[in-house]
């Protein structure tokens, strides 16, 4: 559901690997994908084109085995609704959204016994229709809330390892998706306020501390929900940011460049809601938040006076 970067990525490599696969898409990038396949670039996986199946109709599909969830987390609750005539007594839902509050979303309107939840260390953007660009990373995690490997979740994890994806199944999900959280609010959050990239936040002590203390902040959020975020992994995972690219800028900022819509409650927002529920202070991403909130739904208007 949702033939973007992420799910034309998933498409692709699982369409290649003889599943098959319908792409649930929209306007121009489902015609590009029914006249021409759907192209994927890849410097870890290749070039190559699918001819595979697609369709802005989930009815005319009927009930399936999995679902890739790949659509924004503001546009979750529409997709939800679409994505029910799909849906069967044994239909698993696979949750890649960013963030930590997805899963239960979902779950509570189709039943969480539905839902697997998972986290996904790719960098694949739509360059044009039927056209993705793989960046890097080839990372799939997911588990069940129970903690439990069940059969479902081991079965899935041949299915991605086929396809190319280095995947695993976790009986700690839940402390994942904070894990990403965690340095993701930071990451996200301060290469937007900043308008810049990687190298650029890196380059400046002062920037490069902030985005470590935003990453502090929200571990506290972390813990007030049960994780353990300790300091000494943060800093584990800001020195492998300081290995990437400098010019690489999350997707986010993509976003806020082209004046797209921004997952901003995904990230700093939602710190901010759940740090209020369990009374744990937020200054930093609460700044962030309200900073790049006049953006949320796109580049703002500027009022004049005429």
């Amino acid at each position: 559901m949702g033939a973007g970067g992420q799910g034309g990525l998933f498409g692709s490599l699982l369409s290649q690997a003889g599943h098959d696969v319908t792409l649930i898409a929209r306007g121009r990038n489902l015609e590009a994908i029914k006249n021409n396949g759907l192209k994927l670039r890849s410097k870890i996986f290749g070039d190559f084109t699918v001819q595979v199946k697609a369709t802005d109709n989930p009815e005319s599909v009927g009930e399936v085995y999995l679902i890739l969830f790949c659509v924004k987390n503001y546009d979750l609750k529409i997709a939800i609704e679409q994505i029910k005539p799909m849906i069967g007594p044994e239909t698993t839902v696979l949750t890649v959204q960013n963030g930590v509050e997805a899963p239960d979303r979902i779950g509570d309107i189709i039943g969480s016994e539905h839902v697997v939840a998972g986290v996904s260390r790719t960098n694949s953007q739509l360059v044009a229709p039927g056209e993705v660009n793989h960046n890097g990373g080839k990372s799939l995690v997911f588990g069940e809330f129970s903690g439990e490997i069940s059969p479902r979740v081991e079965k899935l994890e041949k299915a991605f390892r086929k396809a190319g994806f280095e995947a695993s199944a976790s009986d700690k999900i839940k402390s994942v998706l904070w894990n990403k959280l965690t340095t993701l609010s930071g990451l996200q959050g301060v290469v937007c306020l900043t308008r810049s990239s990687i190298g650029t936040v890196r380059d400046h002590e002062e920037t490069w501390e902030l985005m470590r203390r935003v990453m502090l902040e929200t571990a506290k959020v972390a813990l007030a929900e049960g994780v353990v975020i300790s300091e000494d992994s943060i800093d584990a995972r800001l020195n492998s940011i300081a290995r990437m690219p400098p010019e690489i800028k999350p997707s986010m900022m993509a976003d806020l460049e082209a004046g797209r819509r921004i997952e901003l409650e995904t990230f700093n927002g939602a710190i901010v809601r759940i740090g209020k529920k369990h009374g744990v202070d937020t200054p930093l991403n609460y700044a962030i938040y309200s900073a790049l909130k006049p953006y949320e739904n796109g580049t703002p208007t500027i009022q004049t006076n005429n």
